[in-house]
């Protein structure tokens, strides 16, 4: 099969076409992306009826938050709390993305075994197609990436929110002063280290601009109708 391997930052990807098992698909593409943790181990499937047999035992299939997800995407994992936590609300708008792109196909995401890969069928590769299914596949990549950023808490606005105990992932001790916070994927960082490291520490990020969070102001609380009248 046709094999395209690059580097992505500080990671492997290899791109591969081959001839689609199906016969009203000639063609499926799959990208497949160095992965740091082998434990945990999910699979995303779309549409939910392609599901095949697990290589584990302790696989449990779970849902989101999201009814409309769920209705087009199957999911199960080894570790359902470590399964909720990756798919963020940033997580399922790629994977929509990758189901939606050029005609509506069916997608396929595991992610275990050290690699993230992802596989999708299509009628015919056209070059653009292809660019296409590989940035849909990388910034699937870096949004799940972002799950695992220390110090981070991603919320329903999809907005970065700095946890009490943030600890730089330099030198880790606790971020108490001087942070700075990388730009990208809004891990905090003493400034010190930063400088040090030369960009965002996270793995797969590799944003070389940071950030200085401001300082909050105090408000004054509103004044009641009474005040205003006087």
């Amino acid at each position: 099969a046709p094999t395209i391997r690059f580097r992505y930052g500080a990671t492997q990807a290899v791109v591969q076409i081959y001839r689609g098992a199906k016969r009203d698909h000639d063609q499926t593409v799959a990208i497949t992306i160095d992965w740091a943790e082998s434990e945990f181990w999910c699979e995303i499937v779309s549409p939910r009826e392609t599901i095949g047999d697990s290589p584990f035992r302790t696989v449990q299939a779970f849902e989101t938050d999201d009814p409309d997800f769920n209705h087009r995407f199957l999911v199960r994992a080894t570790r359902v709390s470590e399964g909720k936590k990756l798919l963020t609300r940033g997580v399922q708008w790629q994977l929509g993305e990758l189901r939606r792109m050029a005609t509506p196909a069916n997608v396929y995401v595991e992610i275990g075994h050290g690699r993230l890969r992802v596989r999708r069928p299509f009628h015919q590769v056209r070059m653009p197609d292809l660019e296409c299914f590989i940035r849909r596949s990388l910034e699937l990549y870096d949004q799940a990436m972002l799950t695992r950023a220390v110090g981070i808490e991603f919320v329903e606005s999809e907005e970065a929110k700095l946890i009490i105990e943030a600890k730089c992932q330099v030198c880790g001790e606790d971020v108490v002063d001087d942070m700075v916070i990388c730009r990208r994927c809004k891990t905090p960082h003493h400034r010190d280290c930063w400088l040090y490291f030369g960009s965002c520490s996270t793995y797969g990020c590799q944003e070389s601009h940071f950030t200085v969070p401001a300082s909050a102001e105090a408000v004054a609380p509103p004044r009641d109708s009474s005040e205003r009248s006087s």
